[in-house]
């Protein structure tokens, strides 16, 4: 069992995943760390995930739901200026988790940015997939509101 699952979560679950990856079930996401801007320490996971594949979490300033976007099963539930946390590419581990350790202030939102405390970000995690899934999954989606 990781850290991550025994730490107590932070923010809040969204838009729940409802489409199984090749795993069998749907991914899910959740933070452990501190919402603290000055801390600068939030750690993104998600668990049940395809394991061996690459992933990555996404962010942005506004929830959304797109269903299917691209042609891809599942929702797309971040939505305005989107930014891709692609400096934390990963490998998904042999248990199906995927994580990283963000860095608040170099956010990729429009231009890279800081996060403004009382400002609530949205984060997904995108995983490739292989058959018999579709080759693109989606996670549920968290909510964290920021503090100084």
């Amino acid at each position: 069992m990781s850290v991550l699952e025994l730490a107590p979560h932070i923010g809040t679950a969204y838009c729940p995943a409802t489409t199984p990856n090749s795993t069998g079930v749907p991914a899910r996401m959740r933070a452990a760390g501190m919402t603290s801007i000055t801390e600068n320490y939030l750690t993104l996971a998600a668990f049940d995930a395809p394991p061996g594949q690459l992933g990555l979490f996404i962010v942005g300033v506004q929830p959304a739901l797109i269903a299917n976007p691209g042609g891809a099963p599942g929702n797309l539930c971040v939505g305005s200026a989107v930014g891709r946390l692609a400096g934390h590419v990963r490998t998904i581990d042999d248990e199906g988790r995927l994580a990283a350790t963000i860095d608040l202030t170099q956010l990729p939102l429009g231009p890279t940015r800081s996060a403004v405390a009382g400002e609530t970000l949205y984060f997904q995690a995108v995983m490739r997939d292989v058959p018999p899934g579709a080759p693109i999954h989606f996670s549920d989606a968290l909510a964290v509101t920021l503090t100084n």
